[in-house]
């Protein structure tokens, strides 16, 4: 008997923007004076797939993230929804004020259940794989430079199986090439996955 397995697409809108804060707590090459952890704060388009944003440093808090939200909001529109977990960056006063004053609503994530946002936990696997596993951080500047690399790959070249094969930038130009799903705000979901 054949699986067929249905395309999340189907379900998801282009409203919905995925934030995660990958608390990866990753341990950098000694050498990098005073600076043994790299925190990365990752948004994900939950329709399109494309990693809008990985943002790096030894802790983020909510002004981070806000700052982070709202500069892919210049670039990409105001999400509806943003899908988080309960991380205190996502809990913070400044996250409700950026939210509320956005008229955009958090959505977080059940404590203890990250199939909430298994798109997001699924990203984070793919990205401490491919790119935190793969390379030795000489510094915070180093790991950007080659976290940056990963992540335009990742959009541009890289194919996902949930898009057809596609490329998640390629998808998303075909897609509004095509019309589909016209409705242009995205979706941003969070989760942490220690």
């Amino acid at each position: 008997m054949k699986l067929i397995r249905a395309s999340i697409h189907e379900l998801t809108t282009r409203d919905e923007l995925k934030v995660e804060y990958a608390r990866l707590t990753y341990r950098t090459r000694t050498g990098i004076v005073g600076q043994s952890r790299l925190r990365a704060l990752t948004l994900i388009d939950n329709y399109t797939r494309e990693c809008l944003a990985i943002d790096i440093g030894q802790n983020l808090r909510g002004g981070d993230v806000v700052t982070t939200l709202t500069r892919v909001c210049e670039q990409r529109g105001k999400p509806r929804v943003i899908k988080a977990d309960n991380g205190s960056e996502f809990i913070s006063k400044a996250m409700d004020k950026w939210a509320n004053e956005n008229e955009v609503e958090i959505d977080f994530s059940r404590p203890g259940k990250p199939t909430d946002n298994a798109q997001c936990e699924s990203f984070n696997g793919r990205f401490r794989q491919e790119c935190l596993n793969s390379h030795w951080f000489l510094s915070f500047a180093d790991a950007k430079e080659k976290i940056d690399a990963w992540r335009t790959y990742y959009n541009e070249v890289r194919p996902h199986s949930a898009l057809k094969w596609q490329a998640p930038a390629e998808y998303a130009r075909q897609h509004l090439a095509e019309g589909q799903n016209t409705n242009l705000e995205p979706e941003i979901s969070t989760s942490d996955p220690d």
